[in-house]
């Protein structure tokens, strides 16, 4: 869950508007698969910008919006938050998140076999301890605070899985988390 006030801390957002929704399910950056109650995060990267998506997202269910640019669209039914920075808010409020709730990471990274060993890590572990399973992330560095988004603060542990597309990634997810 993702609390609106830990991400305004966290990543020194500003609101745009009057806030709606204050905690939302988890965190989308894809405006087809947005599933209701989730903060779509308009990201811009080197392969697109997600800003065009903001309205899709919003139709699709999203109660919230994480951007750069103030949206063009009547935004009176959803909270949106305005960052500088986008993409280095997300790593900035994973780090801030697993500080506030004591998360200890457990960080699978490797060329073969990660999801597996990963999956299996989990499995072993949350027979004793509250454990997010964050295998099933996205890859690059977005991916680690995007499957931070479903933790909770009953969450002890929580198994990510690093997968770098670029150089810098590895060192931003390390960074970020601290495994």
């Amino acid at each position: 869950m993702i609390n609106l006030f830990d991400i305004l801390d966290a990543a020194d957002g500003q609101l745009f508007g009057e806030p709606i929704a204050q905690i939302f399910s988890g965190f989308s950056v894809n405006p087809r698969t947005v599933q209701p109650g989730e903060l779509y995060v308009a990201l811009k990267t080197e392969q697109a910008d997600g800003h065009p998506a903001m309205e899709a997202a919003v139709r699709a269910g999203a109660t919230g919006i994480m951007c750069k640019h103030p949206p063009t669209f009547d935004t009176s039914g959803v909270t949106v938050v305005m960052m500088r920075d986008v993409e280095g808010a997300l790593l900035r409020w994973a780090r801030y998140i697993l500080t506030k709730y004591g998360t200890t990471v457990i960080a699978v990274a490797g060329s073969n076999g990660k999801s597996t060993t990963g999956n299996a890590i989990h499995h072993v572990l949350s027979g004793r301890y509250p454990a997010l399973n964050g295998t099933d992330s996205l890859p690059g560095r977005f991916g680690v605070p995007l499957a931070l988004g479903k933790l909770t603060n009953s969450h002890q542990l929580a198994v990510l899985e690093f997968s770098p597309l670029q150089s810098g990634d590895m060192d931003e997810m390390f960074n970020a988390t601290l495994p």
